[in-house]
């Protein structure tokens, strides 16, 4: 049996309106405490449960918001979401969470559920369909409230990213400033992917720095995790001379990679020095631990939702919020001089 604000009213023997501003915790509500407590506790002890729907066309709004990520695996993108939701809880919202593994179909049809369940707003990490997917296109026409946490580079949407190209430019500085040229880097993508393209950019910027001439050969690419990382330092092994120091495009990879030289019997740093990018939990805790580009995780997850509840909360407003943080370079034992320098 459903039970209405008037079947606690009976009982409590107050208005249904007086139940009404208790439980929605309304200002104008001026009651004893004693009142709300007896009118909570009976609610309590009739399993009421609120009309959901009925409250959100009262409000205009339900309260929650979709959040739709193209990769759940990296701890930085579960990093993300944690402080999502937890600063969402905090604003009083609901999270729905999709996880699309990069396909575009896949992101459109959770796009197409969360607006039938009428969301607030997105955010989108990483999506797969900004540039030629249909539904974030026409959802930005109509100013739907909506953040990417992307790459930077987008000119018509709110955003929140990572300078990747200046925090690869960091790793690779650190290690050219410690006497390594032969530096090979351990990509996730491929040369397409805008993350790559950053990151490719950076590792040219700090060696045209140094006066470094820059190798198509020293990069390799389709490295993602722990066990890829491992696979590409095997590659990097069995193709070439040893190199002196790898960039790797993530923690993951790097730890990865590290393993991999350590099972060849090689010494990280003194035999060849390894930094990451991203500054995982498990980094400071890797042997040696792990030199690396900390993001600012935890800021941008929390920056991209303070931006979709104003947008939620204006929603007329046409002015884009984008936002750019800087990563640093968290230096600790996996990097040494490389053996010519140091001589």
């Amino acid at each position: 049996m459903t039970i209405r604000l008037k079947d606690i009213a009976e009982k409590v023997g107050v208005r249904a309106s007086t139940v009404s501003d208790i439980l929605n915790e309304r200002s104008t509500c001026y009651v004893s405490a004693e009142l709300k407590d007896r009118v909570l506790l009976v609610a309590r002890e009739l399993n009421y449960l609120p009309n959901f729907i009925a409250k959100s066309l009262r409000r205009k709004n339900t309260a929650t918001i979709g959040l739709i990520m193209a990769h759940f695996g990296e701890e930085v993108n579960t990093a993300k979401i944690k402080d999502i939701e937890n600063l969402a809880w905090e604003s009083g919202f609901h999270v729905y969470i999709g996880h699309t593994e990069g396909d575009a179909k896949r992101e459109e049809a959770y796009i197409d559920d969360f607006l039938s369940r009428q969301v607030d707003g997105l955010i989108f990490v990483h999506p797969t369909s900004l540039e030629d997917g249909r539904c974030i296109r026409e959802l930005i026409k109509k100013n739907f409230p909506l953040v990417i946490i992307s790459t930077g580079q987008e000119e018509d949407v709110n955003y929140v990213a990572v300078d990747r190209r200046y925090g690869a430019y960091l790793a690779v500085e650190h290690l050219l400033k410690l006497g390594h040229r032969d530096i090979v880097f351990l990509c996730t993508n491929f040369p397409d992917h805008p993350f790559v393209k950053q990151r490719i950019a950076g590792y040219k910027d700090a060696l045209a720095k140094f006066g470094v001439d820059f190798n198509e050969k020293l990069i390799y690419y389709d490295a993602f995790d722990y066990a890829t990382g491992y696979e590409r330092a095997n590659d990097v092994l069995n193709e070439r001379n040893i190199p002196t120091a790898i960039f790797a495009a993530n923690d993951e990879v790097a730890i990865g990679a590290m393993r991999r030289l350590q099972n060849e019997g090689l010494n990280v740093p003194e035999d060849v020095s390894i930094v990451g990018f991203d500054d995982i939990k498990g980094a400071e805790f890797s042997h040696p631990p792990l030199t690396t580009v900390r993001q600012p995780t935890g800021e941008v997850g929390k920056k991209a939702l303070e931006i979709l509840l104003e947008k939620i909360k204006n929603p007329q407003s046409c002015e884009l919020e984008q936002v750019i943080f800087k990563p640093e370079l968290i230096v600790r034992k996996s990097t040494a001089k490389a053996k010519t320098f140091a001589q």
